[in-house]
Formats: structure tokens, C-alpha cells, sequence
């Protein structure tokens, strides 16, 4: 079967709708739009928490994937697209939104004329109805729906007046060309419900005898005459059929479809194609490349005090009360959107426009799907709008119902970094590799490099010390100093090294100070005791003893040269936009009853409850002894202080967990 029409829109989407609304609107042109997905009937695409149910659902969701993505340590992420009709509008997170005026200047610079913000904001006020009413930047009576969010957060207000407290003003919209500010979010919804672009462009005109739905209708590849494309192939209700035009094709499937489309048809990289067996009709090595992607950051806190989602929807009377406000007055949680809250930022200095947006939502959960915390939760995400990298869509297969490879490569642009602290922490052996210096020299040659042997990286389950972890660090509004001491210069006087290392420093307007320590000469309470000696009460020392992993034979630290046994190192940092803070977390579980240390020097244990310690670490260890001195280090002993309610850390020890000396060395 086959089937004319003046022009084919492929893909119901946000453009694809809108397009077959104007294509159609004159009359005199038979217009099909084409949809692979279903229609927009199923409910929780209407009620607007409903994006929790209708994101990674096959009725309403093509279940994308990413590839295993090397800057995010080989993890695949959910890449959620709509397939239904309206597409994303139907399951996004409904913020109004548009570009800043430079993103669509830069692109008239860049030769694409139309395209400036002074030419595309008459059609953006064109198809608004805004609550706001009609003004210089928005419009009124067109079909695109723009409301205020119908529910309110004390927390957000906090979090509203906490970002104004740090210089970035209070504005009232985002969508006026320049959105550096907090505000909160405009919605696409009436009523409490969700506004997509099948109620906004498609509904109102069904009846159009020139128009011409066709859902459940997928597109497996253009049809191609002297390199003019005249219809399409599809598949729909299980059979294949060809549609033809008389004027054009609008591929119109987003940024996965339709180069996927292009690829199938025979349009895009000969490689590509010919070597999935697709005779290339058109050479083009762009199609499927530049796919532009900003990864976003979600950071939870955990809260005192306040009420969020996460109490209410956690309780049976919240959710009563929760289902009631939406049934009664089309307001509260279920008629938020993901997001509330909004900041744009500018990083630093260099940049003229916000590059940086936050979403702050009055809820916390590990991840979508997942149940909400059950703290009061706060989450900010933040995002990078101008990411470098650069990633691609490409078919790998010829059957068009195979998923595309879709690879963003998430921070695999490479960015040159001005005069960055390294810190080179790892196994002491690969350590003492005499070209492991100049090798890190080379990647960072306006680096300030700091070394420290450690005892490996320690999960729950295992510690692995056959590895070197690197970390560049970049400072733009503070700098910092660094300085070192050597134990063996010292004559081995724990105390005496770390009151003279803290007195290298310059004291006016010290903040912060990071000490990476050798392990094999230091006490490391002494050491400790010294450098408090040295400082007031305000300035904040952090930092670790290295380690050996289970070895406990020799440490190294070092800064600007190969590693060394006896270095001492400090980071002293400086910077009125400064601040620091620390805590201790290394997942470890206590079992066992509280002793009593009868017995030790220093930070040398020898007895608990006038026993041997090393006897009692043993029955608790059970099999695990054998495997000492190693298994320490997922079996430390924990210590509190009198008078002290919770078990407490040295805070030199960020690198080794903390366990006492039981082997003829010292360890904090």
C-alpha cells in the first residue's frame, strides 16, 4: 500500500507537531505527520509527577541507553526519549525555558541568518499564552501554555534568599535573552496539568481534512531518487508501506532519530555504512556527529528541621494529603516538576553569560526510580551548559528497530589547566618508579605536584594497592602554598617537624591547611600536637599519613620531586572566597563490646582490658586473622575519647583507616 501527501513530518515531537500545525493551517496541502509511538491518552503523561512513570517506561520511553562512557568510569546511563506522541513535552520535566540571547547570536555569527535572538523572539511571543501577560519579551492567545508552578516550599525560599546572600540577584523570569539570577521555574501546564505539544498544536486542528495522524508508524529509512528524497519507508500495524511526497520530507526525529533515519537511508559516513553493508548514496562524514550533551551533577543534603518531600510522601497521612490537594485543587507535590528552583551562574570571571545551571528540588533520592529518602532531603544539581566534549549517534545495525549507539564521550575534552595542584597518591612500589615522576611531569608541566604512598583504595569489600590515582585540581578565586619537612632532618622529633612546618607559612589570611605525611618515622600524634602548637584555634588541619599497603616497610612523600622516605608535606590554602570543611566516612560497621586501653604510648597500643590487643583482634577476626596485617585495614579498631559519645579519627587519616599499632611500627 502507498499512500501521496504534499509533505510528510516525521516525528511527533516538539517541532514535529508545531510543523504540522503550519503546514496545515493554510489548507491547501496535505500534510501526514508520521509517529512511531502511541498516542497521548495514558494518563500519567497528563498529572505532572507523572514523569516518574512515564521516564524508563516502554509505553512511553525508547529505553535508550548510552554507551559505557570512559569519563564516567565505563558507567551507561538511561538517556530517556519520548515515543509518544508529543515526544519529550510529554514526559520531560515541563520548565519553560528558552536560550540565552548569545546562544542564538553566536549562531547568526556563525552564518545561519534568521537565527539571531532579535530574529526567533517574535515566534517564541507568536505562540505563547503567558500568565504574565503581553510585554516586550512574551505574548498572549497563542497555544503554547506559561504558568507559575501552583505550590511553594519554605526550604526553596531559604535556598532562594541563601543564593541572593552570595551576589547572584533575584530575578522574576528566565526567558528575557539574559537568565543570570534564582528564580523560580515556568511551567508548561494548565491547570495542573501537564501542557504538551499534542494539546498545544495537534488537538486544536484535528479535524483538519488536510491533515493526516498516523501513529504507531515507524520510520525505516527515506526513499531516495536521484539523491531527492520522495517518501519514505515504514513499517505500521506490522507491515511495510511506502508514503510518497509531492513537495518534501521533514525529518523531524530529534537528535537520536534522525540521523539513525539518515544512516539507514544510505546518508552519512561511508565507514560507517559500508561497514554495516549499507551501499552509501550520499557521503556525508557529519550526520551522527557533534552530539552536544550537558551532564549534570546531583548533590543531596541532608537536612535538619525543615519539611520536604521526603516526610510527606514518606508517610500515610502525606500521602493522603498529598492526593487530596491535587484532587481538590490541582496544587501540591503532584503537580510539581522535577525542578522548582533555579540558579544560573557564571563559573568565573572569564565568562560573559551563565555558564552554569542549577535545579534545586525539595526532595532527595539516590536515584530516579528509587524511594525517596527517608531524611529530609535537599537536592541541587548542577549543570555545565557549555560543555567541550563532543560525542555521536550512529546506527550499528540495519534493522531500523535496533537502538542507535548513542555515545556523548562526557568529559572527554581535555582541558589545559593553569599551575593545577596534582596529588599523586598509590601503590609504593609503582611509587618508587624513578620515571613516574617525569612521566607526570610531562602531562602537568606547570603542575605543583604532591605524592603519598597509600595502603590502596579500600571499598567494602576489598582493598586493591596495585594502582596510582591522579587528581589536578585547579583554583580560580584562591591559591595556595606549599611546604615540606623531613622527619629525618629532625632527629626523628615528631612534635618539633610539625610545629615547624606550620611555621614555614605565611599566617595572614591562612585557611586551610592539607598535611600528607610519610608513616614509617612520624607519630602521628605527635605530630598532631605539634602543628596545633604552631596555630590558633580557627585554622582548620586536615590530611593523612601514608601508607604501605599491607606492608607497613616503607612510606614515600614527596612535592616537585620523586617520592621520598621522612617527607612531610603541606598544602596551605589562602582566599577570601575560601572555605573548608571536612568529615570522616570509611563505611566501617562497629561489632563487638566496648574495651578499656590499659596499656600504650603515644599512639602504640598495647593492651585492651589488660590483654594483649593483638589477641583480642584475633578472635574477632576469626579465619580473617590469617590475613593479617592486611586485613587490618578492613577490620580497623575503633577509638572514642572519654566523655566522647561518638567513635573518633584522627583527622590525619584520610589515606590509611585508622588502626593501632600492633606490628613493631607506628600508625595512627
Amino acid at each position: 500500500m502507498s499512500l501521496k501527501f504534499d509533505f510528510i513530518v516525521v516525528g511527533a515531537g516538539t517541532a514535529g507537531c508545531l510543523l504540522a500545525n503550519r503546514l496545515s493551517a493554510n489548507g491547501k496541502y496535505s500534510v501526514a505527520l508520521l509517529e512511531a509511538g502511541g498516542s497521548d491518552n495514558y494518563h500519567w503523561v497528563h498529572i505532572p509527577v507523572g514523569y516518574l512513570y512515564c521516564m524508563g517506561n516502554k509505553r512511553t520511553d525508547w529505553l535508550f541507553k548510552t554507551t559505557a562512557q570512559n569519563g564516567l568510569n565505563g558507567r551507561s546511563l538511561n538517556y530517556p526519549r519520548g515515543k509518544v506522541m508529543g515526544w519529550c513535552s510529554s514526559i520531560n520535566g515541563m520548565i519553560y525555558m528558552r536560550g540565552q540571547a548569545n546562544d542564538y547570536d553566536q549562531w547568526r555569527q556563525m552564518g545561519n541568518e534568521g537565527w539571531s535572538w532579535d530574529d526567533v523572539l517574535p515566534y517564541f511571543k507568536d505562540m505563547e499564552d503567558n500568565f504574565s501577560g503581553k510585554n516586550q519579551f512574551h505574548g498572549t492567545g497563542g497555544e503554547w501554555k506559561v504558568n507559575q508552578q501552583r505550590l511553594s516550599w519554605d526550604i526553596l525560599d531559604s535556598f532562594q534568599e541563601a543564593t541572593v546572600e552570595t551576589g547572584i540577584p533575584q530575578i522574576d523570569d528566565f526567558n528575557d535573552g539574559n537568565n543570570y539570577g534564582v528564580s523560580y521555574f515556568k511551567v508548561n501546564q494548565k491547570s495542573g496539568f501537564r501542557w504538551n505539544t499534542v494539546k498545544a498544536f495537534i488537538k486544536p486542528i484535528k479535524n483538519r481534512k488536510n491533515l493526516h495522524i498516523i501513529k504507531k508508524c515507524e520510520v525505516n529509512n527515506l526513499i531516495l531518487e536521484n539523491n531527492k528524497v520522495i517518501g519514505v519507508d515504514v513499517t505500521r500495524n506490522g507491515k511495510l508501506e511506502k508514503f510518497f511526497v509531492n513537495k518534501e520530507v521533514v525529518l523531524s526525529a530529534g537528535s537520536i532519530g534522525s540521523p539513525k533515519i539518515l544512516e539507514l537511508s544510505g546518508i552519512g559516513n561511508n565507514k560507517v555504512l559500508s561497514d554495516l553493508g549499507i551501499q552509501t548514496k550520499i557521503n556525508s562524514v557529519n550526520v551522527g556527529e557533534n552530539l552536544q550533551d550537558h551532564l549534570q551533577l546531583r548533590v543531596i543534603y541532608k537536612l535538619e528541621s525543615a519539611v520536604t518531600l521526603n516526610q510527606k510522601a514518606n508517610s500515610l497521612w502525606g500521602k493522603i494529603g498529598i492526593g487530596l490537594e491535587y484532587v481538590l485543587n490541582r496544587s501540591g507535590p503532584m503537580s510539581m516538576a522535577p525542578s522548582q528552583l533555579g540558579v544560573f551562574a557564571m563559573s568565573d570571571e572569564s565568562y560573559e553569560t551563565p555558564n552554569l545551571q542549577f535545579h534545586v528540588q525539595p526532595l532527595s533520592l539516590d536515584k530516579f526510580g528509587d524511594p525517596l529518602h527517608d531524611f529530609p532531603g535537599l537536592t541541587a544539581s548542577v549543570c555545565n551548559l557549555n560543555p567541550q566534549s563532543r560525542g555521536s549517534v550512529h546506527i550499528n545495525s540495519r534493522d531500523a528497530k535496533s537502538p542507535p549507539d548513542i555515545d556523548p564521550r562526557y568529559l572527554s575534552e581535555e582541558q589545559e589547566l593553569n599551575m593545577p595542584l596534582v596529588l599523586v597518591f598509590g601503590n609504593r612500589f609503582l611509587l618508587e618508579d624513578s620515571n613516574l615522576y617525569n612521566e607526570i611531569k610531562e602531562m602537568f608541566p606547570n603542575g605543583h605536584l604532591v605524592f603519598g604512598s597509600t595502603s590502596g583504595d579500600i571499598t567494602a569489600k576489598s582493598v586493591e594497592d596495585e594502582s596510582i590515582t591522579i587528581t589536578a585540581i585547579e583554583f580560580e578565586k584562591s591559591h595556595f602554598d606549599i611546604k615540606t619537612s623531613n622527619v629525618l632532618s629532625s632527629d626523628l622529633d615528631s612534635f618539633k617537624t610539625g610545629r615547624d612546618l606550620i611555621n614555614q607559612f605565611t599566617k595572614k589570611g591562612l585557611k586551610h591547611v592539607f598535611v600528607i605525611s610519610e608513616a614509617s618515622f612520624i607519630n602521628g600524634s605527635e605530630l598532631t600536637k605539634g602543628m596545633n602548637d604552631a596555630t590558633d584555634d580557627n585554622l582548620l588541619i586536615t590530611g593523612g599519613l601514608c601508607g604501605d599497603g599491607s606492608r607497613f616497610a616503607k612510606t614515600l612523600a614527596s612535592y616537585n620531586e620523586n617520592p621520598k622516605p621522612g617527607e612531610i608535606v603541606a598544602i596551605g590554602f589562602y582566599g577570601d572566597t575560601f572555605e573548608a570543611s571536612f568529615s570522616i566516612h570509611g563505611g566501617w560497621t562497629p561489632f563487638g563490646p566496648e574495651r578499656i586501653v590499659t596499656k600504650s604510648e603515644s599512639n602504640v597500643l598495647f593492651e585492651l582490658d589488660h590483654q594483649p590487643a593483638l589477641d583480642l583482634y584475633k578472635k574477632y577476626l576469626g579465619e580473617k586473622s590469617n590475613e593479617l596485617p592486611a586485613a587490618a585495614l578492613l577490620f580497623p579498631l575503633n577509638v572514642k575519647s572519654e566523655n566522647e559519645k561518638h567513635i573518633r579519627r584522627n583527622p590525619l587519616d584520610s589515606f590509611n583507616p585508622f588502626f593501632l599499632h600492633m606490628y613493631g611500627r607506628t600508625y595512627p
